[in-house]
């Protein structure tokens, strides 16, 4: 599991920097809000889809966790299910970018 890539998401939302949920994620790309975007391992694949459009019509940066929905609510301070999350503030988005690629 992408441990440190999580916490820096759970960072973002206490500063109030994520989007939360697929439909705050896509508000947030309509933005330009969103630096980088998180989708849960068990998210449908239409869900994969439509968040892999948006990211690529606005430009933002996608990585797919080997986290699941529930792990990514629990991260974010969310019940049930998250299928994505967006970080909107850069630097926090190029720190968990750079933990993502290190697999931390």
């Amino acid at each position: 599991m992408n441990d440190k890539t999580l916490s820096y998401l759970g960072i973002a939302k206490k500063a109030g920097r994520l989007a939360v949920g697929v439909p705050a994620v896509c508000d947030a790309l309509r933005r330009g809000a969103a630096h980088v975007v998180f989708v849960a391992a068990d998210a449908s694949a239409p869900t994969k889809k439509r968040v892999t459009d948006k990211c690529r019509t606005y430009g933002a940066r996608l990585y797919e966790l080997d986290a699941a929905g529930v792990d990514l609510a629990h991260r974010v301070g969310s019940h049930g299910s998250v299928a994505a999350a967006a970080i909107t503030d850069r630097g926090l988005a190029d720190a968990a970018s750079s933990a993502f690629s290190r697999g931390e």
